[in-house]
């Protein structure tokens, strides 16, 4: 099979989050629409750092401007980070979206949403 475009894999991931907001009233999600599209291209570019940073470490080692060899941070690892710092909170103001009178929901909606995050990998939910 070939390899997902990056617009399709965002076009998915933007579906999975439909889903979890699914007891979202429509009105809100046509207000947080672009807050849905950021937070999927967020998670799929988080996804292409982390297996770049995976397959090339998260140090390099480059030439600085007197010939020397440095050690320094990936720029990709410096990506990540800065993304990374942006998804969380990103993440929890869609969270908020979700009726509060709905608990169970809420609690369901909380545990895929964990789910999504660690990318389909087991979470422990407290």
């Amino acid at each position: 099979m070939a390899e997902k475009t990056k617009e399709n894999r965002i076009k998915r991931e933007k579906n999975k989050i439909k889903k979890i907001l699914v007891d979202v009233p429509e009105s809100k999600l046509k207000l947080n629409e672009k807050l849905i599209e950021n937070v999927a291209f967020m998670a799929v570019t988080l996804e292409d750092l982390q297996k770049k940073i995976n397959e090339e470490g998260s140090v390099i080692v480059a030439k600085n401007g007197n010939g020397f060899d440095v050690t320094q941070e990936h720029p990709a690892q410096k990506a990540y980070v800065a993304m990374m710092a942006k998804f969380t909170p990103a993440m929890s103001q869609l969270m908020s979206l979700l009726p509060d009178n709905k608990t169970d929901s809420v609690a369901k909606a909380g545990e895929k949403l964990a789910r999504f995050v660690a990318n389909g990998r087991p979470v422990e939910l407290r």
